[in-house]
């Protein structure tokens, strides 16, 4: 059976918006650390596009040290980049549920720029 495009964006809405509930849920109940990004991964197979500055969508590999003093390595859900973006422009947060660290997610955000 044929998936027609309508069902491919309902689907995709879907995700996005379970993870945005998570991600709010986490906020107000999960541990929240800063992370370093160490990486990026690409993510043009998940559909991504490329159109004017933008490049594709990738995800964003950040390490945060947790409250053993161990360092965790995880990935963000998929953002879109442009192709100036490194790591050295992002900043990125990490929420971990209390319960189960396994449950996490990542908020990567723009660096502010100084115009002074």
């Amino acid at each position: 059976m044929k998936v027609r495009p309508i069902r491919k964006v309902t689907a995709i809405l879907a995700i996005y918006n379970k993870g945005k509930r998570r991600l709010n849920r986490l906020k107000d109940e999960g541990v929240r650390y800063d992370a370093e990004i160490v990486g990026f991964y690409n993510g043009a197979w998940y559909g991504s596009y490329s159109h004017g500055d933008f490049a594709s969508g990738a995800k964003a590999e950040c390490a945060y040290i947790n409250q053993m003093g161990e360092r965790q390595l995880v990935r963000s859900r998929l953002y879109v980049m442009r192709m100036g973006d490194g790591a050295e422009g992002l900043h990125a947060m990490v929420y971990v549920d209390r319960d189960d660290p396994d449950k996490y997610e990542v908020e990567v955000f723009r660096k502010g720029v100084d115009k002074a």
